[in-house]
């Protein structure tokens, strides 16, 4: 596989106390991790590796997509999926290795995944992968950072965009709400 996109959906939302059925997601299993595994790599990396609060950011930009928490998240059960895909739009549930990993804040994600593979051993595989900003996120950041990330610029990235994400994103969420309507009319 050359090259994988990851990128987040954060309206992505689930609460507790709605009159939804017990059946199971419509992805659940499918490409979507259980609750409990996600749970369990999130607190391995957080006992490992002190979180950094704050404002993530590149420059003068600040970027909302690189923070841990946000307000918003404290009034949700649960908030978002993070999605890995092939340029081809394929999603994978668990990827091993890549050449290219594009996302829309790679200036962040390198620095903490060498904090993070450093006191975890068994993630340094991700950090084998080379790194690159998405196309049109690159344009968003400082100079340098464009310069050193952008996927133009990395040798055997062809026309990745990065952002082959955000069309799995729009699908879903036309799914989402088809499947949400279709059930509350009986369908």
């Amino acid at each position: 596989m050359v090259a994988v996109s990851v990128d987040g959906n954060r309206k992505l939302y689930r609460f507790q106390k709605t009159n939804q059925s017990e059946e199971p997601g419509f992805f659940d299993r499918v490409f979507l991790a259980q609750d409990s595994e996600v749970s369990t790599f999130v607190e391995d990396v957080r006992g490992a590796v002190k979180s950094t609060a704050g404002k993530a950011m590149c420059g003068e930009s600040h970027w909302t997509a690189a923070r841990e928490t946000s307000q918003r998240a404290n009034k949700l059960d649960e908030e978002g999926v993070e999605i890995a895909v092939c340029r081809h739009g394929f999603i994978f549930k668990e990827f091993q290795s890549a050449s290219l990993l594009a996302m829309d804040v790679t200036c962040q994600y390198v620095p903490y995944l060498d904090k993070v593979s450093e006191a975890l051993p068994h993630l340094q595989p991700l950090k084998e992968m080379r790194h690159c900003l998405s196309v049109m996120h690159a344009k968003a950041h400082n100079t340098k950072c464009e310069i050193i990330w952008n996927a133009r610029n990395q040798q055997g990235a062809g026309t990745t965009l990065g952002e082959e994400v955000d069309q799995v994103n729009s699908f879903l969420s036309r799914c989402g709400l088809t499947t949400k309507y279709m059930a509350k009319s009986g369908l």
